[in-house]
């Protein structure tokens, strides 16, 4: 009998059902293999969804109430603990049911046993939606299913941080309960109709009621916040000895985890110390309580093409977003090497103290120092930039924005970030680090700014490799192997992944990238993109033998991924 079975044949006793009876059971499993009743027997019981039982019983209107939850452990007790049965249940509860229900429900005589459960690597959830992908007849080319040429359902994957739950809560989304919209969502993936931001919305909203993260977050604001900093700012915390509040010790970072919805990491080469993961859904379900930034951010994540006018938006909401939950977390000044940990030590501006002010991202129809005032694209308001309350994106997509220095009189700190985007990962070089600071420092001094007041800070991020040869201060470059330690362990996935798709030849573009890559020109780019996909750089070559070795290139997913037997579908 299959579960689907099981479910319609089990519909004719709901209106009868108040118990589980286990000896019942058992005596079925029994004939059914053929089994005496003195033959020892051993029962390994899974009853996943556990919350649902717990929900049934809130919503139970008989008197006296069933407590179904708190009987049926109570009977699984008596086979665990009467010898003198020939047969012992071995209980496995699994769900999102929190610590305190589970407490409540054990029986006088046992107790429960957490288990740590492992999170999926990417290779792992590629391969469950491999699996899906083969049930729903998807469409195959050259060996490989055509749904991991599109970036945004991996980034959907790749939100889950590997949680089960949330992967489960994904596919259901994307696929429907049963599966019945299986097929359907991979023809539409690829004919191009997928709106990825609808679905992020909804696997977020789904998960919000399953673990109940905005009502928790509403009625624990402090504790909230605390979670979400030390999740961003990726601080290496003791599970059981950090305080999250005062007024409740019994409340630690260990119980959290159990009850509702982190994931603790340990940190290598430390003794017991850990890291705060959340998947990315449950970020924006913070942040839609907490309110640190507009929930734009999450949008730009998904657009099609997210090159670097949308990358800086990134840059931008990822300034406002840290700075004000700094401020929520009561920290009213900071230096700019807290804000920005990358900075050499022996640039002495970054030592410096600044204020800590709420940030808010607006775009300029202008480009600045060019011209000012600025006005907002969305309205054509005067932008106040000068106040440092604005993160301003220019009009030709640069950011800037300004921080107030502490106990220096009139002095501020301009921060123009730039993005340099190389496809072929090649070193950037020293005279292009010069060259992009002086041309601020002329654009800025030359503009009719009140500049004497101002000191500008050169901020370039680039996906090239950089090895800093110089000591000059006001200059901090932010390369791809530095986005960890700038962004923190939650952004810094999203940002590599966003650059990835440029040193992926599984992503390149015709239109974007001829005559950019070394060895690949005009006519064979077009080549290129037809031998997809590519596993390694072995693979990458073989094909592609007239190509020069570009170093550090990227393959995901068909680098965790198997070839297939059938070629195209």
């Amino acid at each position: 009998m299959t579960f689907q079975e099981f479910r319609t044949a089990l519909k004719q006793y709901r209106g009868s059902f108040d118990n589980l009876q286990f000896h019942v059971i058992i005596g079925e499993i029994r004939k059914s293999l053929n089994l005496s009743d003195k033959h020892l027997f051993f029962l390994y019981l899974h009853i996943d969804e556990f919350q649902l039982i717990d929900s049934w019983d809130k919503e139970d209107k008989s008197n006296p109430p069933t407590k179904l939850s708190y009987y049926m452990i109570h009977n699984i007790s008596e086979y665990i603990l009467n010898s003198a049965l020939p047969a012992f249940i071995q209980p496995f509860l699994s769900g999102t049911a929190p610590l305190a229900v589970i407490r409540q429900k054990e029986a006088s005589r046992i107790s429960f046993q957490f288990v740590d459960c492992p999170l999926l690597n990417d290779k792992s959830i590629i391969r469950i939606t491999d699996h899906f992908a083969e049930k729903f007849n998807a469409g195959i080319a050259n060996y490989a299913y055509k749904w991991k040429y599109y970036r945004q359902m991996l980034q959907l994957l790749r939100d889950t941080s590997g949680l089960p739950r949330a992967l489960q809560r994904l596919f259901i989304v994307c696929f429907g309960t049963n599966g019945e919209h299986g097929s359907e969502f991979f023809e539409k993936l690829e004919r191009k109709e997928v709106d990825f931001v609808d679905y992020f919305i909804k696997v977020k909203d789904c998960l919000d009621k399953q673990y109940g993260i905005k009502d928790y977050v509403k009625n624990n604001r402090d504790v909230a916040t605390k979670l979400m900093y030390l999740c961003i700012e990726g601080i290496p915390i003791g599970p059981d000895k950090y305080v999250l509040d005062e007024n409740n010790p019994a409340l630690t970072i260990r119980s959290l985890e159990r009850d509702k919805h982190i994931i603790l990491s340990s940190v290598e080469q430390s003794d017991g110390l850990f890291l705060i993961n959340m998947p990315f859904y449950f970020i924006c379900i913070y942040n839609d309580s907490l309110h640190i930034v507009n929930p734009t951010l999450v949008r730009k994540f998904y657009d099609e093409r997210m090159y670097w006018n949308e990358w800086e938006k990134f840059v931008a909401y990822h300034e406002a977003f840290r700075t004000n939950l700094a401020i929520r977390m009561g920290k009213k000044t900071m230096t700019l090497r807290e804000l920005y940990p990358n900075a050499d030590k022996s640039n002495v501006y970054f030592d410096m103290s600044v204020k800590m002010k709420p940030l808010r991202v607006c775009e300029a129809n202008e480009q600045f120092p060019l011209t000012n005032p600025l006005t907002e694209k969305s309205d054509g308001e005067i932008i106040d930039w000068q106040s440092g309350d604005e993160v301003v994106i220019n009009g030709s997509c640069d950011v800037f924005f300004v921080r107030e220095l502490v106990n220096t009189f009139y002095k501020k700190f301009i921060m123009m970030s730039q993005c340099k985007w190389d496809y072929g990962s090649k070193k950037m070089p020293e005279s292009k680090v010069e060259e992009e600071y002086e041309k601020n420092l002329q654009n800025f001094y030359a503009a009719a700014v009140d500049n004497e007041n101002y000191i500008p800070i050169t901020i370039i991020f680039t996906s090239q490799p950089y090895s800093k040869e110089k000591q000059e201060s006001g200059i901090l470059v932010i390369s791809k192997e530095d986005f960890k330690k700038h962004f923190g362990p939650i952004f810094s996935s999203r940002a590599s992944f966003a650059i990835a798709r440029n040193t992926n030849p599984n992503f390149w573009e015709k239109n974007r990238l001829k005559n950019v890559l070394d060895g690949i020109g005009d006519v064979s780019i077009g080549n290129v993109i037809k031998k997809r996909p590519y596993y390694s750089d072995d693979d990458y070559r073989d094909k592609n033998p007239e190509a020069k070795k570009i170093p550090k290139m990227d393959y995901f997913p068909f680098d965790v991924s198997e070839r297939l037997l059938i070629e195209n579908r």
